[in-house]
């Protein structure tokens, strides 16, 4: 699954000020063809033709900006390889034969186990601890921008989770486990940590993106005497491409908790995350007294939306906006609508992945059940669950290096939403396919 987390907040307001900025730094330097300085930019900001002429370049990133992804990393690290157990620990029984701490026999082909709750249990436990981690960055978000601000957010959604992983770590030791007391605290748990990842991610992103200062374009010279450009924008993506791509480290690195359960048990399954995420807390103290300072607590983004929404809706003028072809969205053009409209649009486009989510979130648990079901010899049933951002990893340098540029030279129009569309239908094959190995699974055994 690619984790795309929704930010509120200030990023939102930041990147809003920067595109209203930069409109009007270009057609002042249209207008009057010279260089204009300001304070708080290393250099001069470029002229109409210097934009046009100049290549633009990414600006410096600033480390802390890359030890808040690291911070990112340890906390999807121990959030996937938690959640990433699930299914056996609730669905299965204790294996028969095993040592009692979940792990299976030597040399068998049973699979890890603990609660033995059945399917349906573990799934809908599974679409819980899902929903709780994709709907309280809303909450995240809300309380940063009101009232704690982001970097006191993060630090207590890290409390909280801390909490949650010594209660996964309590609900798996074996004296519990047979004597039929790990539920209780197992859920707490799941239910801890859900809820504390959205603290957490709904404010790293915008966090890391304010450790980036220059709020605008800005002209330097190379010491090859080369004039460039140092685009904002090419800086935020790439401090973004950083953040992205610790999520998904992070999230490969959880695959050593799938042998674990396996070979040794879910109390050392449970713990190796839960050592992963002390990383957090200590980075966290490390880099606070160097992190650019935020805006202080006022208004949400969310809750102004929200208003914003009840006073378009209830006028006409949304009547007067029509989403435009698709080919308008591929090729980013632009209108002079209001803002809001926009994310109208948006959020047009962006509820198919409510059907979407939905699907492929039950899928994760009815595949590790389906791969159990199977002759595994020695591999773990959820280990393809985990090796899945590292598919990630490698796919998208290879689409963005060689598919993508290929589609460009032979003027193949291949936007964004095409691209979504044919995920969509990438999945859909998945899904299907899937669907086959279990019929065939049923078939055999009849």
């Amino acid at each position: 699954m690619v984790d795309i987390p929704v930010t509120v907040g200030s990023l939102f307001h930041s990147r809003v000020d920067f595109l209203i900025d930069h409109r009007l730094m270009n057609i002042a330097s249209a207008i009057n063809n010279e260089v204009i300085f300001t304070s708080n930019l290393p250099g001069p900001r470029p002229t109409a033709a210097q934009c046009i002429k100049l290549r633009h370049v990414p600006g410096e990133v600033p480390w802390t900006a890359y030890a808040i992804a690291l911070v990112e990393l340890a906390e999807r690290a121990s959030y996937y390889g938690v959640g990433g157990l699930f299914p056996n620990f609730v669905q299965r029984p204790l294996p028969a034969g095993g040592p009692g701490t979940g792990a299976p026999p030597p040399n068998s082909q049973l699979t890890p186990g603990a609660l033995g709750m059945g399917l349906q249990v573990s799934t809908a436990l599974s679409v819980i601890f899902s929903l709780l981690a994709y709907t309280t960055p809303l909450l995240g978000g809300i309380l940063a921008d009101m009232r704690w601000g982001k970097f006191k957010t993060i630090a207590v959604g890290t409390g909280i989770a801390g909490i949650a992983h010594v209660l996964s770590v309590y609900a798996a030791l074996p004296s519990l486990l047979q004597n039929g007391g790990a539920f209780v605290p197992f859920l707490l748990g799941l239910l801890l940590l859900g809820g504390s990842a959205g603290l957490i991610k709904a404010n790293i992103a915008p966090i890391m993106a304010e450790q980036y200062i220059p709020l605008s374009d800005y002209v330097e010279t190379l010491p090859n005497g080369e004039k460039v450009i140092k685009d904002r924008e090419a800086t935020i993506q790439k401090i973004m491409s950083a953040y992205y791509g610790s999520i998904n480290v992070g999230a490969f690195i959880a695959i050593s908790s799938t042998f674990a359960e396996k070979y040794v048990g879910f109390w050392l399954a449970f713990l190796i995350p839960g050592l992963i995420f002390l990383i957090m807390p200590f980075i966290l103290h490390l880099i606070y007294p160097k992190l650019v300072p935020s805006r202080r607590p006022s208004s949400s983004t969310l809750i102004d939306t929200y208003h914003q929404a009840r006073t378009y809706f209830s006028s006409s003028q949304h009547t007067q906006y029509k989403l435009e072809e698709d080919d308008s969205i591929e090729h980013g053009d632009h209108t002079d609508e209001p803002e809001f409209g926009k994310i109208i649009q948006a959020c047009k486009f962006f509820s198919f992945f409510v059907v979407y989510n939905i699907a492929d979130g039950g899928l994760n648990a009815l595949l590790t059940s389906l791969a159990g079901s199977m002759t595994t010899n020695g591999v773990p049933n959820d280990f393809l669950g985990h090796a899945n951002p590292l598919i990630i990893v490698v796919s998208i340098p290879l689409l963005n290096r060689y598919v993508y540029p290929y589609f460009a030279a032979r003027r193949i129009a291949f936007g964004p939403v095409k691209r979504v569309i044919v995920g969509f239908l990438l999945a859909a094959v998945g899904m299907a396919w899937a669907a086959i190995i279990q019929h065939a699974i049923v078939h055999n055994r009849k």
